[in-house]
C-alpha cells in the first residue's frame, strides 16, 4: 500500500472519505481504520514496553543473589505471560488493519470527475473521422464524421465471416465461452501491432520487459486491489500462483521490497504480456467477437516517478499512446474516467 494513502488516512481522513465517496465505496473504512490503527500503534507499544521490562528483569536475575532471584524469576514469568497474551493481540489486529488497509484504492487526482450513477466518463478530445450511416450519424455530437451508405462491418464479422482470419465457435467448443482462435494475417497483425508499440516506445528511453506471468498471493496483493478483483483473476490450484491480468502487475512487482533513491527515478517500462482474465462480472454482455476475452495480448507503458512528478507521466503516457493510434490512422477519443 503507498505510504500516502497511509499518511493520508492518518492527517485528512475527511479527504479519504470524499475519495471513496467519489469511488461509490463505504467511507466508514476511513474510522474503521483509524480505530485499528489507534489500537495497533498502542499494543506496539505496549509490547515494546513489556519487552524492555522483561530484559531488564533478566538482567536483574542474572545478578540477583539466591534469596532474591526466586522473586525476580517470578516477575519475569508474569511479564512473559502478559507480553505473549499482547503480543497474539498485537498481531490480530496488524491482521485487521492490514486488511482494511490493503483494501483502500488510490487516492484520485482532484480533475477527477464525479459522475451520477450510470455515468462512467466525460470525454475529453477526439481525433479522426468517424464513418457512420445517416441514422447513426444525427446523434453524434462534437464528433467529426463521414456518412456512408452501408455501414461498416463489425469486428467480429470481418474477421470470421468476411476475412475467415478467426474462429469462436469452435474455440467455445474446446475451451469455453470468451476464447477464441486467430489465423493467418490477424496473427501477424497482433505480433506486429505489438512489436510497433515496444519499438516507439523503447526510442522514447522505455526499457522493454517481458513480466512473469504468474504472481505470489503476497504479490499480487500489493499491485491490485486484491478483494475488488479476486474474482477477475485466474489462481493456479494447489499453488501460491496468480495468473496476471496485465503487464502491469509483474513490472509493478519488479521492484518488490526495494528501497528506491531520488537519483534512481524515473524508471520507465515498456512491457509486453498475455493478460488472463475471468470476466466473470462481464454476464452475457459483448459475447459476441473478441471483447471481453479471457486471454489477450498487451503492450503497457509503466513509470517509476515521484510522487510529485506522477501526473506529469501520467500525461506523457497518455500523449505516447494517442500518437500510436493517431499514426495508425484510426478515430479515438480521449475520456475521463469517473
Amino acid at each position: 500500500m503507498s505510504y500516502s494513502v497511509l499518511e493520508a488516512l492518518r492527517s485528512s481522513p475527511d479527504h479519504v472519505r470524499k475519495v471513496l465517496a467519489a469511488r461509490r465505496l463505504d467511507p466508514s473504512l476511513v474510522d474503521k481504520f483509524l480505530e485499528l490503527d489507534a489500537r495497533w500503534r498502542q499494543l506496539r507499544r505496549e509490547v515494546d514496553e513489556l519487552r524492555h521490562a522483561y530484559n531488564q528483569l533478566s538482567r536483574e536475575g542474572a545478578k540477583a543473589p539466591p534469596e532474591k532471584r526466586r522473586e525476580v524469576v517470578e516477575k519475569a514469568r508474569e511479564l512473559a505471560a502478559r507480553l505473549e497474551k499482547v503480543e497474539k493481540e498485537l498481531e490480530e489486529t496488524e491482521r485487521l488493519r492490514e486488511e482494511v488497509l490493503w483494501g483502500m484504492p488510490n487516492l484520485i487526482h482532484e480533475s477527477v470527475p464525479t459522475c451520477p450513477e450510470g455515468v462512467d466518463s466525460v470525454p475529453v478530445r477526439q481525433w479522426g473521422v468517424v464513418k457512420a450511416v445517416k441514422d447513426v450519424a444525427v446523434s453524434l455530437k462534437g464528433v467529426e464524421y463521414v456518412v456512408v451508405e452501408k455501414p461498416p462491418a463489425g469486428h467480429a464479422d470481418m474477421a470470421e465471416v468476411i476475412l475467415k482470419m478467426a474462429d469462436t465457435l469452435k474455440a467455445g467448443e474446446v475451451a469455453g465461452s470468451r476464447f477464441y482462435y486467430l489465423f493467418d494475417d490477424l496473427v501477424w497483425l497482433d505480433f506486429a501491432l505489438a512489436m510497433y508499440a515496444l519499438d516507439r516506445l523503447t526510442q522514447k528511453g522505455f526499457r522493454p520487459v517481458i513480466p512473469p506471468y504468474m504472481l505470489k498471493f503476497d504479490v499480487i496483493r500489493r499491485v491490485l486491489d486484491f478483494d475488488t478483483f479476486k474474482d477477475a483473476i485466474y489462481k493456479i490450484d494447489g499453488e501460491d500462483l496468480y495468473l496476471i491480468a496485465t503487464a502491469e502487475h509483474g513490472i509493478a512487482a519488479y521492484l518488490y521490497k526495494r528501497d528506491l533513491v531520488e537519483e534512481e527515478l524515473p524508471q520507465l517500462y515498456v512491457g509486453w504480456s498475455p493478460c488472463f482474465r475471468k470476466e466473470a462480472g462481464a454476464g452475457s454482455r459483448d459475447l459476441k467477437g473478441i471483447f471481453r476475452v479471457h486471454i489477450f495480448h498487451k503492450v503497457e507503458q509503466f513509470v517509476y516517478s515521484l510522487p510529485e512528478e506522477s501526473w506529469r507521466w501520467h500525461e506523457e503516457i497518455t500523449k505516447n499512446t494517442e500518437e500510436l493510434i493517431k499514426d495508425l490512422g484510426l478515430p479515438y477519443r480521449v475520456v475521463n474516467i469517473c
